[in-house]
């Protein structure tokens, strides 16, 4: 059983300056994954708990996070580096932002978080659930002057994640069990990756243009009664989805290159590097790559073998 002490010592040990990135090795192929919210990380946790040579206690442990940034995160960029495969996935951004708000604040799967409630009060001055799909954007969408502590971690964009490495498995969600088998074979790819982990999108939806206005506690009773969620277009219209993909316009260049080389080259994956610092927390602005990435943001391609 392990002591206060032992935990302190975990959780210093835990603290670093790299992204949070976990490690796992499987068949002697060690895999570093990039952790984003939103996307595939339920299944991701799943595959890296239950597969970690160290096993997980509940008990023991406040969070799954804290078990495996104890033993599988990682502290440098060298250790991201020395893996045989460095993953990161990624999603369309309207997608995310919409199935965020739909699972933090309608379904509760996961449940809003401790931040997400703070920054409710501080924004609006009222309960994260009297908030509306239109307020969450005014209060989370990633601005010009946006900052890391102003945003629940489930609306950072995905670009903030990356670490200064080349990830030589940039994956697209919805092809992600396909990939997954091919990278870490059929039986445990089938296993952790074939049945989507919280998902949002298996249920009933309807069209409601009056969705993005009301309040997400009518929306959780309506799903309570009906076992139905409005659809992505009804929270998506009048240009709010235009307005979200502007925002995260790096996450959508980035996004549309990876679906680019999949038409290319549909059995292989994408590799992409990222130079220079990975963000400190400065304002967005300040969070460009370098300008060969600029680059390739522009012309929607990434670098190739």
């Amino acid at each position: 059983m392990s002591t206060p002490a032992d935990r302190r010592g975990r959780k210093a040990a835990a603290r670093t300056e790299v992204p949070p990135h976990f490690v796992l090795t499987l068949g002697g192929v060690s895999f570093a994954y990039c952790y984003i919210r939103k996307n595939a990380c339920s299944a991701w946790k799943r595959l890296l708990i239950h597969e970690s040579p160290v096993p997980f206690q509940r008990s023991e442990w406040k969070s799954e996070i804290e078990f495996m940034a104890a033993h599988q995160g990682v502290r440098t960029i060298e250790e991201i580096d020395r893996c045989d495969h460095r993953v990161v996935v990624l999603r369309d951004p309207v997608d995310r932002f919409v199935s965020g708000f739909v699972s933090l604040l309608v379904t509760r799967t996961p449940p809003a978080t401790r931040r997400l409630k703070r920054l409710s009060e501080k924004a609006f001055g009222r309960d994260v659930f009297d908030l509306s799909f239109d307020q969450l954007l005014e209060s989370q969408l990633p601005r010009r002057a946006s900052r890391r502590g102003g945003l629940d971690k489930h609306f950072w964009p995905q670009v903030w994640h990356l670490a200064p490495t080349r990830y030589t498995d940039v994956l697209a969600i919805d092809r992600l069990a396909v990939d997954m088998r091919r990278l870490i074979g059929e039986e445990l790819g089938a296993r952790y990756f074939d049945k989507a982990v919280n998902p949002t999108s298996t249920a009933w939806t309807f069209d409601d243009p009056e969705a993005p206005s009301l309040p997400a506690k009518d929306l959780v009773e309506r799903f309570r009664v009906t076992g139905r969620l409005p659809s992505k277009a009804s929270f998506i219209g009048d240009g709010r989805g235009d307005e979200i993909r502007t925002a995260y316009d790096e996450d959508s260049s980035l996004f549309e290159a990876c679906r680019a080389h999949y038409r290319a080259h549909p059995d292989i994956s994408m590799e992409f590097r990222v130079a220079g610092a990975s963000g400190s927390g400065k304002e967005h602005k300040n969070r460009k790559r370098s300008a060969g990435l600029s680059r390739r943001r522009r012309t929607a391609k990434a670098e190739q073998g």
